[in-house]
């Protein structure tokens, strides 16, 4: 397959019809709108725009979006399931019916009634929290003075004499006692209690006196007490507020409680939200129109295959409704989407990480599948590994309903499982030496050599590939002397140069070294006539074709770069064996050491499988964008993407499917 041939549509319709148009193509999910303004050349008719920011019904749809968020906030602080270590790196998905899905987002029928409730004891519930850090505080403020055995608001200044409760610091209480001796003794204090170094105390002296004691007091850091109302003594009044905090404890329970029973609207709750987003992103590209007094226009990209799709969806909406559609102009820049068969599309994860090609360009997926595939399988190189890597593969497809990228990384992950099987069972890995199976080819662990030269072959056959990729691609846009001059002669120099190294290997066949000689002499020869092509002075054009042989060393480490994959194979299998050897030692200790074993060799294993995966997929990706991708992809294409339905939490699935939790 390749790159997806891209149409440009305009659609013109009533304005009485837009609401109802761009809902049918945000389920459709086939029609990139663009700015109409920046889509009409200047030279043809333009449009007044109709900006929808801040208008009545984008915010109105705001405000509910928001209201919906927040009852999904209170229920997830209350009633929201531990993310475990799957869901935290990939996330969970609900599965619902489509038809679920439409009766609970179309209308606010489903969740009003639960969005309100959980507002109101969202309400209730702040109101408790106020109430009860409001007593809490009483509490702690009044905690000091719970030793005052007389009824605080008994403590009154009389006729003569200034009685007050306060606190000082607890060094200063000494001396406190002898500055108010040395003023009168009838000035003094006595401790209610101490903390730390404060101490809460009521203070007494004759009012005639305050002026004198001043200094005294302020030397002791006096601070007159602040206390909440006090009905009978402190302790009564505390006694009172711990039960109010209890009731208030128990309502909070209630208020929970009653959380609780909006559990089962969640997955609505889910849906209305996504909904209201989605008509929110309805609003905000309408800014992208162009309007006439009565009618619209929408510009976009549609894929060729979809028009026909779009334009019967139209004429359902209103015969009225037009729809064009064209070739893009010379030079015009398109989104760019990339599509092919069922087995090779997960695999565009690793195009789509690189970037997408440019409009004109091919794209690299169908041919990094094979290169990708055997450079994986070497890399993690066990079969056991490759076996248990499919299955949980697989199995998270179901677990976390992954969707887009995630998908086809998951779908891809199971695929490349089948590869390190196949390098497994040829150089006898099942776990390691777990089982002790023979190869059906060698161990590199005892003899490497053939799998390195066997690594630095496949990087060659890829990078030839490349250059063959890249004529082709000449070719196809009409530069067949470029093709000639650059990819063809470069293959011939550097097949002819690989066939002389084996050409020594082969001595029953000396043709070999005869027809090797001659690539290799014949594409040297083309390089240097050819390369300073663009140059007019005949010696720059001699002088650049022989610095273009320089070029050779930039392949030559391109291709033992290769061997990184002899590399990860053999590091993996040896902490494998190691895991395996201690296990098999575990074994000696009696009655319990088979447990133990089993238990390493399982952890070990895993870990073994988690480190050596990262690693095959950051070295296979790698290969593919320094040494492969490099020789012919011309990357920066801006992705195709479609006005669509999105959804955060939700899977939407055909009716056929039922609901899940």
């Amino acid at each position: 397959m390749a790159v997806v041939e891209m149409r440009r549509v305009t659609i013109v319709g009533h304005q009485s019809m837009l609401d109802q148009v761009m809902t049918v193509l945000q389920r459709l999910e086939i029609l990139q709108i663009d700015d109409i303004d920046e889509s009409l050349p200047s030279e043809d008719l333009s449009f007044s725009s109709r900006s929808v920011t801040g208008s009545d019904a984008l915010l109105q749809l705001e405000e509910q979006a928001a209201r919906v968020r927040s009852a999904l906030d209170v229920l997830d602080k209350h009633f929201r399931k531990p993310a475990g270590l799957i869901e935290t790196f990939a996330g969970t998905r609900f599965a619902v019916s489509e038809s679920d899905y439409r009766r609970w987002s179309e209308t606010e029928e489903h969740t009003l009634p639960a969005v309100s409730q959980a507002q109101q004891l969202r309400d209730r519930l702040l109101e408790l929290q106020a109430q009860q850090r409001s007593v809490s505080e009483d509490i702690e403020l009044l905690r000091p003075w719970r030793g005052l055995d007389v009824p605080a608001d008994e403590i009154q200044d009389t006729r003569l004499f200034r009685i007050q409760l306060g606190e000082v610091t607890g060094r200063a209480l000494d001396q406190l006692s002898e500055d108010l001796s040395a003023v009168s003794g009838a000035a003094g204090f006595a401790v209610i209690s101490q903390a730390s170094d404060v101490c809460s105390i009521l203070l007494y002296y004759p009012k005639k006196l305050e002026e004198q004691l001043l200094i005294p007091l302020r030397r002791a850091e006096w601070r007159p007490a602040a206390l909440p109302p006090v009905i009978g003594t402190v302790a009564q009044t505390i006694d009172m507020l711990e039960e109010r905090l209890k009731a208030i404890a128990a309502e909070q329970d209630e208020v929970i409680q009653a959380i609780g029973t909006l559990v089962d609207e969640r997955l609505a709750l889910y849906a209305r939200e996504d909904e209201l987003r989605n008509r929110i992103e309805r609003e905000q590209v309408k800014e992208l129109l162009g309007f006439t007094q009565r009618l619209f226009v929408i510009r976009g990209w549609a894929r060729r295959k979809d028009v026909e799709t779009l334009n019967s969806a139209m004429a359902e909406v209103s015969p009225a409704i037009v729809v064009e559609d064209e070739s893009p102009r010379p030079g015009e820049l398109h989104p760019v989407d990339i599509e092919n068969s069922p087995v090779i599309e997960p695999f565009e994860v690793v195009t789509r990480v690189a970037g997408l090609p440019m409009p004109h360009s091919l794209d690299p997926t169908p041919y990094l599948v094979p290169f990708f595939l055997i450079f994986f399988g070497m890399a993690l190189g066990d079969a056991g590994y490759g076996i248990v890597l499919s299955i949980i593969s697989l199995w998270l497809v179901k677990r976390v309903n992954a969707v887009g990228l995630g998908l086809k990384l998951l779908h891809m992950l199971a695929i490349c499982g089948i590869g390190a099987v196949a390098a497994g069972v040829l150089t006898g890995s099942w776990f390691g030496d777990l089982f002790g199976l023979p190869p059906l080819w060698l161990n590199p662990m005892e003899n490497p050599l053939p799998m390195l030269i066997l690594s630095v072959a496949l990087g060659m056959i890829q990078i030839l590939t490349g250059l063959a990729i890249k004529g082709y691609d000449k070719i196809r846009n009409g530069q067949l002397v470029d093709a000639i001059c650059d990819e063809l002669m470069w293959i011939i120099f550097l097949i002819g140069l690989v066939m002389m190294l084996v050409a020594g290997s082969m001595s029953q066949w000396p043709q070999v070294a005869v027809v090797a000689r001659y690539l290799a002499i014949g594409g040297g020869a083309g390089l240097i006539m050819t390369q300073g092509r663009h140059q007019k002075n005949p010696i720059k054009r001699l002088f650049s074709g022989v610095l273009s042989l320089y070029g050779l060393s930039g392949y030559m480490s391109d291709a033992l770069s290769y061997s990184r994959l002899l590399a990860l194979g053999m590091s993996g299998g040896v902490i494998g064996m190691v895991i395996n050897d201690m296990g098999r030692r575990l074994l000696a200790i009696p009655l319990v050491g088979w447990i133990i074993a089993i238990a390493l060799l399982v952890v070990g294993h895993l870990l073994n499988l988690l480190i050596n995966l990262i690693s095959a997929y950051v070295h296979s990706s790698r290969l593919q964008y320094v040494e492969f991708f490099t020789k012919f992809l011309e990357a920066g294409g801006k992705a195709f993407r479609p006005l669509a339905e999105r959804h955060r939490y939700l899977v939407v699935k055909p009716d056929t499917a039922s609901s899940e939790k």
